[in-house]
């Protein structure tokens, strides 16, 4: 996808990178089950970007995955799925392991008989 977009948008995007800074966002996140998870071999977003994010959130869990690049989730997906799942029941309080499954309703079946009424032409015999 990248190689296929013109090198103007590339260009005229990237000074937005040098203005992105959310660092200050972060405090939004006090208090609350934070994961920061980065491939260590990640060259767009570096592992100590990510120590910083962990400087400001000082109780997140901060996990560098070895040989991991910047699409971490496609080349590791067992280790950040498991993670992520951890940070799930973290954020729950535990409640997701307590409570019991979601009962679905069952999809209505129909007979055969059922399915001729329907059918039935409007004033007419079927």
């Amino acid at each position: 996808m990248i190689a296929s977009t013109r090198l103007e948008v590339i260009s005229d995007f990237l000074p937005t990178f040098s203005n992105h800074d959310k660092r200050e966002a972060l405090a939004t996140l006090e208090g609350r089950p934070v994961l920061v998870i980065v491939g260590d071999k990640d060259l767009l977003t570096p592992v100590d970007h990510s120590a910083q994010i962990v400087e400001r959130l000082p109780t997140a869990q901060h996990v560098v995955v070895p040989n991991g690049g910047h699409l971490l989730m496609l080349e590791h997906p067992a280790v950040v799925n498991a993670h992520l799942a951890e940070l799930i029941t973290r954020a729950l309080g535990g409640a997701a392991r307590e409570q019991p499954p979601v009962r679905r309703p069952s999809p209505v079946r129909r007979t055969v008989a059922s399915l001729r009424r329907r059918r039935r032409p409007q004033g007419g015999v079927a």
